[in-house]
C-alpha cells in the first residue's frame, strides 16, 4: 500500500491510500449497499465472498422492514471477526445499470455517516474510495464533501484500488 495524502482534522486523520480495503486492519469497513435485499455485485461481492456472514445478516436485516424504504438511512454493523464489523450503509433504495441514474441518495448517505460518527468515535475505519459512486453512479466530489465534513474528527482511511 501507499500513501497518496493526508487530510488532518481536529486532531485525526483521513488518509488517502492505494491497497485493498479486503486487507485492511481498521476497525470497520464501509460498504454502500441497496434497499431491494439483492448484494450480487461489485464490492459487496468481494465483501462477502470473503465474509459470507455479511451477505447472511443483510439478508436478515432486509426482511425485518416492511418496505425497501423504510431501510433507507440505516447503517447494519455486521461482525467479521477480531472486534471488526462491516457497516452497510443503505443510501441505495434500488440498484440497475443505467448510467445516467444516481442511484446514491445523498441525504441518505449524509444520515448514514452522522450515524457513524456517533456510533464509532473510538474506532478506525475503512472506506473505498469511489463508495456509491461505482455501479450506484453517485458523483465522487459530493460524497467525498460529505465524508469530510461528517467523518473529520475519526480515523479514517480511504482506500483506492491500484
Amino acid at each position: 500500500m501507499s500513501m497518496i495524502h493526508l487530510m488532518v482534522f481536529g486532531g485525526k486523520m483521513i488518509r488517502y491510500i492505494t491497497g485493498d480495503i479486503l486487507n485492511s486492519n481498521e476497525d470497520i469497513i464501509v460498504q454502500q449497499v441497496n434497499c431491494q435485499n439483492v448484494m450480487g455485485s461489485g464490492l459487496a461481492k468481494a465483501i462477502y465472498t470473503k465474509w459470507p456472514v455479511v451477505k447472511t445478516e443483510y439478508h436478515k436485516y432486509c426482511n425485518k422492514f416492511t418496505t425497501p424504504y423504510d431501510l433507507m438511512g440505516k447503517v447494519q454493523y455486521v461482525s467479521i471477526g477480531d472486534g471488526r464489523y462491516v457497516a452497510n450503509i443503505f443510501a441505495q433504495l434500488n440498484y440497475g445499470r443505467c448510467h445516467h441514474i444516481c442511484y446514491t441518495s445523498y441525504s441518505h448517505f449524509e444520515t448514514c455517516l452522522r450515524s457513524i460518527a456517533d456510533r464509532c468515535q473510538s474506532k478506525t475505519i475503512a472506506i473505498p474510495h469511489g463508495i456509491g459512486c461505482g455501479l450506484a453512479n453517485g458523483k465522487w466530489e459530493i460524497v467525498s464533501d460529505l465524508i469530510h465534513l461528517y467523518l473529520d474528527n475519526l480515523d479514517v482511511v480511504i482506500y483506492q484500488k491500484q
